[in-house]
């Protein structure tokens, strides 16, 4: 039996013991009990909602909602470019 030949019997061997694994696998998925909890037994429950801060975009001037200037800003934030890195290291 030559080198090549060899091979391929390991690949294949490889391969069906791959197809029983899966095999096995499914049948475990389909027939096992997979451990599932009916939703009827789960305790219910409702997380708090937190306390949000609200933006009004609006002013009342003389009992009338007027809309106002929002100004929604960043933090200033310096980007470090690829030229200012090799400055610094070379210097």
């Amino acid at each position: 039996m030559q080198i090549a030949d060899k091979g391929r019997i390991g690949i294949k061997m490889l391969y069906s013991s791959l197809l029983l694994v899966h095999i096995l696998g499914l049948l475990v998925v389909v027939y096992g009990d997979g451990g599932l909890v009916n939703s009827s037994q789960l305790e219910m429950f409702v997380d708090e909602i937190p306390d949000m801060p609200r933006t009004k975009g609006y002013d009342v001037v003389h009992g009338v909602p007027v809309s106002k200037t929002l100004k929604i800003t960043m933090f200033q934030k310096y980007w470090a470019t690829q030229e200012s890195v090799h400055s610094v290291i070379n210097d």
